[in-house]
């Protein structure tokens, strides 16, 4: 299903995370932000949407989820 299918994208982003000091990289960035919001357009919906906003706000405020 569409749930089972984001649920299983969002674990995989998490467990593909670089380290923190490799988001010093512009690019690096970059590629994660265009990855994060082709996620929620594949998915669609509200959800998906904050989801994405969500994660590059955690990005940008430091909490990338490793240490």
């Amino acid at each position: 299903t569409r749930k089972q299918a984001f649920a299983q994208a969002r674990r995989q982003l998490k467990a593909a995370l670089p380290l923190p000091g490799d988001w010093q990289c512009p690019a690096m960035k970059r590629v994660h932000r265009r990855l994060v919001f082709r996620i929620a357009r594949d998915v669609g919906g509200m959800a998906a949407t904050l989801w994405a906003w969500m994660q590059l706000a955690a990005l940008e405020l430091g909490f990338t989820g490793r240490s």
